[in-house]
């Protein structure tokens, strides 16, 4: 670890430890659960185009409520970090947040796959916040990388894409059941959104590719994933941060926004997007890095606490730890 990332890290001895929370699925029950995972999927998609949209939601909040209950392992994930994070809430209240979690992504799930129930009420179900600093960005002829986050319901930048007929690219995990996956493409894709899977052949030239056509990039850097990361404080806690946003930027030049989407009363979203400020120094490309994404990580501490209950606690942010 560099100085500068030592500096930054030494007094940081708050890592959290996830050991009860290990998922034990063997082997022999592989076939069964993906197969169970097709299954549900193509019920759930049959279920979502007989119902209303306000009706979806509210199942969808039902299905969270079910998932708090029943899903301990998750639950354990969500109230330790939001203790870790949010030490000033009591029990009681940390708690009703992650409660409120679980019925927001559970009306996350139903939605998307009711996807074409609100593209129905579009936009009259959509408000936007600072559309000029977007079409600004893509005034400079450069790309446009744009940051999201798993809040909200980040889903319906797809729809945005299609409604505002500006073309973007967004980066996405493949889903380990091989037939959700395709029928997960099928539904985030449509003429002006493209989907990258991330790790398969020729992945890096698609993505420069898109800067170079002048298109949106969308990545998401807010997760403890397997790629190329490095360590750098997450609300005051070292934490394996993606790269990729921050070797773009410096790469490209391209401006860099983030967007959230976030849930309103009465069914609505609000899609808001912001400028992220960087200027490049004379330091070594790696201190560059790791100053970026420290720029990147405080702007999504500032996104997730406008709506901490629509963020995703229930994944472990701090799994890896620098020392392993």
């Amino acid at each position: 670890m560099k100085d500068l990332e030592t500096a930054e890290l030494k007094d940081l001895e708050q890592a959290l430890h996830y050991e009860e929370f290990r998922k034990h699925r063997p082997d022999s029950t592989r076939i069964f659960r993906r197969n169970a995972e097709y299954l549900l999927y193509l019920l759930g998609t049959w279920l979502a185009d007989r119902f209303e949209l306000k009706h979806l939601q509210v199942a969808g909040r039902f299905i969270g409520k079910l998932a708090y209950r029943f899903f301990p392992k998750e639950r354990g994930i969500a109230l330790m970090q939001l203790g870790k994070i949010h030490p000033e809430l009591s029990p009681a209240q940390r708690e009703s947040w992650c409660r409120e979690c679980f019925s927001h992504f559970g009306q996350l799930l139903t939605e998307f796959l009711g996807m074409q129930k609100i593209e129905e009420h579009w936009p009259h179900c959509l408000d936007i916040e600072n559309e000029e600093i977007l079409q600004e960005a893509l005034a400079q002829q450069k790309g446009v990388l744009l940051m999201a986050l798993h809040q909200g319901n980040w889903e319906l930048i797809s729809l945005y894409a299609k409604h505002a007929r500006i073309k973007m690219n967004a980066t996405t995990a493949n889903f380990p059941e091989a037939r959700v996956n395709e029928k997960l493409l099928q539904r985030r894709e449509n003429q002006w959104m493209s989907i990258i899977r991330r790790g398969e052949p020729g992945t890096v030239s698609k993505l420069l590719g898109s800067l170079r056509n002048h298109e949106v990039l969308i990545l998401a850097i807010d997760q403890d994933t397997n790629v190329p990361s490095n360590w750098v404080p997450f609300f005051g806690i070292p934490a394996k941060t993606p790269l990729g946003l921050a070797k773009l930027a410096l790469k490209s030049g391209a401006p860099v926004l983030s967007y959230a989407i976030l849930r309103q009363p009465e069914g609505r979203f609000k899609l808001i997007f912001e400028k992220i400020d960087h200027h490049p120094e004379t330091v070594s490309s790696e201190d560059q890095l790791f100053r970026l994404n420290r720029i990147l990580n405080r702007h999504l501490e500032q996104m997730i606490e406008r709506e901490p209950k629509q963020w995703a606690w229930i994944h472990r942010r701090w799994r890896h730890q620098p020392d392993e």
